[in-house]
């Protein structure tokens, strides 16, 4: 079906999907893709737990920090899923 992305001969860990309007997938076929796929959400949950324990939940602090992430991420994705990245 398509829903896991697996190309040994593909050298990036992220790469854009086909349909390039839907984002990035993670290229399972490298070594690197479960630490990646680790490091991303550890970098977009571990803020949002830290604010949520000290009870900042729904705040603009809260949507500050969560869209910073979803925009790092981002970045991170577009230049590892770059063609001159080969």
């Amino acid at each position: 079906m398509g829903s896991i992305y697996y190309c040994k001969a593909d050298p990036r860990v992220i790469v854009p999907k086909r349909q390039k309007w839907m984002g990035w997938t993670i290229n399972f076929a490298r070594a690197s893709a479960f630490p990646t796929l680790i490091g991303l959400v550890a970098f977009i949950s571990l803020p949002l737990v830290w604010l949520a324990v000290h009870g900042l939940v729904n705040t603009w602090i809260w949507f500050a920090v969560l869209a910073a992430d979803i925009v790092v991420v981002c970045l991170i994705c577009w230049v590892m899923a770059s063609p001159g990245r080969r």
